[in-house]
């Protein structure tokens, strides 16, 4: 074999090999998988507090068994029809069934067949009855069925993949990181706005479940620990820092980035629906904070202005300082005084000012409040991860971005 033809199988031999490089890499994990016996617990059920009162309507469309610690107290094979569960001390009721403990499990022998005030889930029901919060219903189901119905309940499911991927990320580290925090509780997370908004069976979606499937066992570490993955739906330009929002110790990746990806100009077709979260303007009747200041003991004559303290980058703050001012012939004014801004968005209306990242204007008898972003603020701006999906960047680049520091990790 003369010198041309060495050089020729050694170009075919390369590309060769770099062929196969390039097939491994296509066929690998999106997220590297992370060794979870170097302290990352591996997660179990998740319990979700779907209600507090006191009564909720259940029903099982299957077999069943209801138990109070090791007792059976009820078993069939049979559907369970509708019934209404009513707490009382030490106990509760089911219809007329009177069981005298605090704590009871439904455990339907087919996943899915459990129904709550009219909603199907997965999983199965804990019921405890407390004296001072009544009954507390709480789902108990496998992470990854919690996780899909979060993102179907957070973000749109036409979203792109990227984004809604994004979306699982953040829902299953939060998840965990309150289940660690609240070990003691008898819940990890609640249904709605405080934590996370979960609707059952009936609210997933087919792209949500396939979110959650392509993440699964995906999560954020920050210092070897669940980072706190506080996510909202528009942050206006900045996200927050979550020291200011959430009085908490300094957790560099969520300390506030910079955001075009939520500006209206980057979301193309839908430019028009976010309009109205990333600025916004609000008017408050000087009168109305009067009122609401006197109810509080503080009797004010005037305000003359509301000033926010120490705003981030993003204008966000945790503070204000009303400045009160004195009607004409009358004494002189009170000293300013300091509130929390979340007391503030209280007294004002949270439908009225949908974020802490405003300023105040004072025209004639009224407050002019201008604002930006919907929500808190800290962690993964949800239309930006859109607006970033939109431009091309995957999961793990909109992750970056929001959370910078954080590992992504696959724990299972």
């Amino acid at each position: 074999m003369n010198r041309a033809s060495h050089i020729i199988l050694a170009v075919l031999v390369t590309a060769l090999f770099m062929a196969s490089v390039q097939s491994c890499v296509a066929r690998r994990d999106e997220f590297a998988l992370y060794p979870t016996q170097q302290g990352v617990p591996l997660p179990g059920k998740i319990r979700v507090l779907l209600a507090v009162g006191e009564a909720c309507k259940l029903k099982v469309s299957g077999g069943y068994e209801i138990t109070a610690g090791n007792r059976v107290l009820f078993a069939d094979s049979l559907p369970m029809p509708e019934a209404t569960v009513n707490p009382f001390p030490g106990g509760m009721a089911i219809n007329t069934e009177s069981i005298k403990s605090s704590r009871v499990e439904v455990s339907p022998t087919r996943d899915g067949s459990l129904v709550v005030n009219g909603r199907e889930y997965h999983g199965s029901l804990r019921l405890v009855s407390r004296a001072d919060r009544g009954l507390m219903v709480v789902n108990v189901l496998e992470l990854e069925d919690y996780v899909a119905g979060v993102v179907a309940g957070e973000m749109p499911s036409l979203w792109p993949m990227a984004a809604l991927k994004a979306q699982a990320i953040a829902a299953r580290t939060y998840a965990l990181y309150r289940a660690r925090e609240r070990a003691a509780w008898d819940y990890d997370v609640s249904a709605g706005t405080g934590d996370q908004v979960y609707g059952g069976i009936s609210a997933e979606t087919s792209s949500a479940r396939e979110s959650a499937r392509q993440t699964r066992g995906v999560v954020l570490l920050y210092d070897w620990k669940f980072l706190p993955a506080y996510y909202h739906a528009v942050c206006g330009g900045h996200t927050a820092h979550s020291k200011i929002i959430f009085d908490s110790t300094d957790i560099a990746p969520l300390a506030g980035v910079d955001c075009p990806w939520c500006n209206p100009d980057a979301q193309g077709a839908s430019a028009a629906k976010i309009q109205k979260f990333y600025r916004w303007q609000a008017t408050e009747p000087q009168a109305g904070l009067l009122a609401a200041f006197a109810k509080q003991g503080r009797k004010l004559q005037s305000i003359d202005a509301i000033v926010p303290i120490g705003p981030d980058a993003g204008g966000h703050a945790g503070e204000l300082e009303i400045r009160p001012g004195s009607l004409p012939g009358s004494a002189s004014a009170e000293r300013p005084f300091r509130m929390e801004v979340d007391a503030f968005r209280g007294i004002v209306g949270y439908g009225k000012l949908i974020s802490p990242s405003f300023i105040c204007t004072k025209n004639g008898d009224t407050f002019v409040i201008s604002g930006r972003g919907y929500g808190h603020g800290v962690g993964m701006c949800q239309w930006g991860a859109r607006g970033m999906a939109i431009a091309g960047y995957g999961t793990a680049a909109i992750i970056g971005h929001y959370y910078p520091g954080a590992e992504i990790v696959k724990v299972f």
